[in-house]
């Protein structure tokens, strides 16, 4: 399988996600969040208003069971609640 975008959502509070090759830790992806500072639409202030995608002009290329792990970094200098952290890919089989 080749991954050629992929993408972290995360809840206000997020700092970041990433997705590791969960055999040699190698970060196949890391996605931060990003924070609004105004007051218009789509950009409030202190809002979570977006992800940095991860994009690969040669994407990676997995085995069909390979396996990965998602790790979501929360700021817990104040208590938030329905935090979650998951990874968004697009994939395609390579052909053998």
């Amino acid at each position: 399988m080749s991954i050629p975008y992929t993408v972290g959502h995360l809840h206000v509070g997020g700092i970041d996600v990433t997705l590791y090759d969960d055999d040699t830790g190698e970060v196949i992806c890391r996605s931060e969040a990003i924070y609004g500072n105004g007051t218009e639409a789509g950009n409030e202030n202190g809002y979570l208003i977006g992800m940095t995608p991860c994009s690969f002009l040669t994407p990676p290329v997995f085995p069909k069971n390979k396996k990965v792990r998602t790790v979501a970094r929360y700021n817990n200098t104040e208590p938030h609640t329905g935090v979650m952290g998951l990874m968004l890919s697009t994939m395609y089989e390579v052909p053998a």
